[in-house]
């Protein structure tokens, strides 16, 4: 099973760096935080009652009233701007609001947290770690996955508005969620609206 986590550590590491660093802050601190989580073999909630712990997270990512963290999840949810991070439960619901993301109240694995921060929307039934992270990055049949030999593929879609350094003024351009990478513009739905790369 350890040989596993690092496998899996390892693999998302090198995924995480293909993600552009422009990415939304929120994100950015959660996959970050994920990353700890995996090094540190931290896998289920079983540290969820460590406040020491989500009040360094919380400080060393400048969040919000770190020194009323009480738990480790609301430490990972203020390092990473969440909301209504009070009475977070879990460190995958703490993920999911990390990523700014919608239901999740009830979100118990930190696969299934994972998987909806990385704004995928068939996260629901997620039942294991990798499963969670196969579809966070974009996998298709991913129940039970092994994540060997897995490449990570765009399934959700956002604007990203941008100045050109030259004449051009300013330029909206569509970008896949899990890998940053542009793809056609109407491949986004819904209003121009840069929710997830506001700094570039």
């Amino acid at each position: 099973m350890k040989k596993a986590l690092i496998k899996i550590s390892s693999f998302i590491i090198s995924c995480f760096l293909m993600v552009p660093v422009s990415y939304s802050a929120d994100i950015e601190v959660g996959k970050d935080i994920f990353k700890l989580l995996l090094q540190a073999n931290i896998t289920d909630n079983n540290y969820k009652g460590d406040s020491e712990m989500g009040r360094k997270i919380c400080e060393a990512y400048k969040g919000s009233s770190c020194y009323y963290v009480s738990s480790l999840p609301e430490g990972i949810c203020r390092a990473a701007k969440g909301e209504n991070c009070t009475y977070v439960s879990t460190i995958g619901e703490a993920l999911c609001r990390a990523g700014g993301a919608s239901n999740c109240t009830y979100v118990n694995s930190i696969g299934e947290g994972f998987c909806r921060m990385m704004h995928v929307s068939n996260c629901s039934y997620v039942s294991s770690l990798s499963e969670g992270i196969c579809k966070g990055l974009g996998g298709s049949y991913c129940s039970g996955s092994s994540l060997e030999n897995f490449t990570p593929k765009d399934v959700s879609f956002a604007w990203d508005k941008f100045t050109a350094p030259n004449a051009y003024g300013i330029i909206w351009a569509c970008r896949g969620i899990q890998t940053g990478q542009f793809v056609e513009n109407s491949k986004c739905s819904g209003p121009q609206e840069d929710k997830l790369w506001p700094n570039d």
